[in-house]
């Protein structure tokens, strides 16, 4: 048996054969063309043929799973229409005489590498879509194949990487699970794993002779087994039997203790996939939902949270907004999108960033001018509850001076641990420690938990929770008001407080 090791993207098990996935990238060679008018034909003729491939992607997951997901067909069209990319295609045919899959081939890298190395995430992912997109026009100037797909038993798919447009054309009926050794949790691709529920896991060392063995994917352990042995067969079935367990019991419940106290749990969504998902293990309303949104207007920002208003989760919506070193125009353009959601059902804006008074101030302010011109454009909200999102030591101990002026209080777990022990915390070591919970933080949630309650205003903890700890006992006794975790763990965690 051998382990290897990963990062989680999407929880789950499986148990399967190994596919391993080989892009079939086309021989380009750095040679000219022999009629610059021709290679420029060829080119328009090629994208216009991408554009109706990925029209049809379009259509096909709108029709399948929903139009968030399906938008990520309509960013890579345009990017065929980007003024930059297209110069640099044509400037290559033109001036230097290139043929029109090398001239796009060089594009692709010199874009891609571009954003590789951005220091946001968003604009590193972007790379992906590019050479997606760059890898669609070569197999069309080409000739080549670009799809290779398992075509009997469903498999464990292993790539070095894996397209969003590749993913998406494999039968979900012929996926188990999903490992690769690039990529990002906050991918294109990652998101479409989320929405079909595909176990994923990324940044695995793999390896092209796998193709064909026996294989035990453990997401929740971030580990992939090849060969495995008995034991871990039986322990991953567990896991799966578990899981049908879990559902079959715990969805559509309320989540009481055993003396008939509620703890509500809240979905956290962290990317547009889990929109569409938000709900489906019936938890008690979505908090927290962080502005990953792309591209950041007013418009989309306000369908966003309206779709999200329109879900089964909707009996409340905490939205966090970033209270930090953004312009104030930036985060007016949050504000406004969230107050006029308002009017759709009960929501909150919360803002992270907060640490000191003089930041609450300003953040109270600018909430101040938003509604006055939302009331001068005649345009109708609600007074809704207002709050802060603790993520730092500073911020929790002057937390009995915030809570005095604001409706509620929530606190990122992971931020808060790292933060007070100066450490950086994986899933497998966040949150305890060989002692149980970190008693330092430990200490610190009380104060907080404490303060707020006191105030009289309403706590709530974001972040993964291990069932197994003294944290969920603790705080249940302090008077938490709620918990907001991914939502692969709502049943889980409703079945551990179920047992309190």
């Amino acid at each position: 048996m051998e382990k290897y090791e990963g990062k989680l993207v999407v929880p789950g098990v499986a148990a399967g054969t190994v596919f391993v996935y080989s892009k079939q990238k086309p021989d380009i060679r750095q040679q000219d063309g022999q009629d610059k008018a021709e290679e420029m034909r060829r080119f328009q003729n090629a994208k216009v043929r991408a554009v109706e491939q990925l029209n049809l992607l379009y259509e096909k997951v709108s029709e399948e799973i929903d139009q968030d997901t399906a938008a990520i067909f309509e960013v890579q069209a345009m990017i065929l229409e980007d003024e930059d990319y297209n110069d640099a295609v044509i400037q290559l045919i033109q001036e230097q005489g290139k043929r029109a899959e090398y001239a796009v081939a060089l594009t692709g890298d010199m874009f891609s590498g571009f954003f590789t190395g951005m220091k946001d995430e968003y604009f590193r992912t972007k790379s992906i879509d590019i050479m997606d997109v760059t890898e669609r026009l070569e197999h069309i100037l080409t000739g080549k194949e670009k799809q290779q797909a398992p075509e009997n038993e469903p498999v464990i798919l292993v790539a070095e990487d894996m397209a969003p447009s590749e993913l998406i054309q494999i039968e979900r009926e012929k996926l188990l699970g999903l490992v690769t050794r690039f990529g990002s949790a906050n991918s294109h691709t990652a998101m479409i794993a989320r929405v079909l529920e595909l176990p994923m896991m990324i940044q695995t060392r793999i390896k092209k002779n796998w193709h064909g063995e026996e294989a035990i994917l453990d997401c929740e352990e971030e580990c992939l087994y090849l060969r495995p042995d008995d034991e871990v067969k039986e322990m991953a079935l567990k896991k799966i039997r578990d899981s049908q367990k879990l559902i079959r019991t715990m969805k559509g419940k309320a989540t009481l203790t055993q003396e008939g106290k509620s703890v509500p749990l809240y979905s956290w969504i962290q990317d547009k996939a889990d929109i569409s998902r938000a709900g489906r293990f019936e938890g008690e309303g979505v908090a927290l939902f962080r502005n990953w949104y792309a591209p950041f207007t007013e418009v989309c920002l306000y369908e966003a949270y309206k779709n999200l208003m329109g879900t089964r989760a909707r009996r409340k919506l905490i939205i966090g907004e970033d209270g930090g070193e953004e312009s104030k125009e930036r985060l007016k353009i949050q504000m406004k999108a969230a107050l006029k959601v308002s009017a759709y059902g009960a929501c909150s804006l919360g803002f992270y960033h907060v640490a000191t008074i003089s930041r609450l101030d300003v953040v109270k302010g600018l909430i101040k001018e938003t509604k006055e011109e939302l009331e001068s454009e005649r345009i109708p909200f609600k007074d809704i509850p207002t709050g802060i999102l603790i993520e730092t030591a500073g911020a929790g101990m002057i937390s009995d001076i915030l809570a005095d002026n604001v409706d509620f209080i929530g606190v990122f777990l992971k931020e808060l641990t790292e933060n007070m022990l100066a450490v950086h915390l994986t899933d497998q070591e966040y949150p305890e420690d060989t002692e149980g919970f970190y008693p330092s933080v430990m200490r610190l949630l009380m104060l907080i938990c404490g303060n707020t309650k006191k105030a009289g205003a309403t706590f709530i903890l974001c972040g993964k929770i291990r069932r197994d700890g003294t944290l969920i006992r603790e705080l249940i006794t302090a008077g938490i008001d709620g918990i907001c975790v991914p939502d692969s763990q709502i049943l889980s965690l409703r079945e551990c407080i179920s047992m309190l």
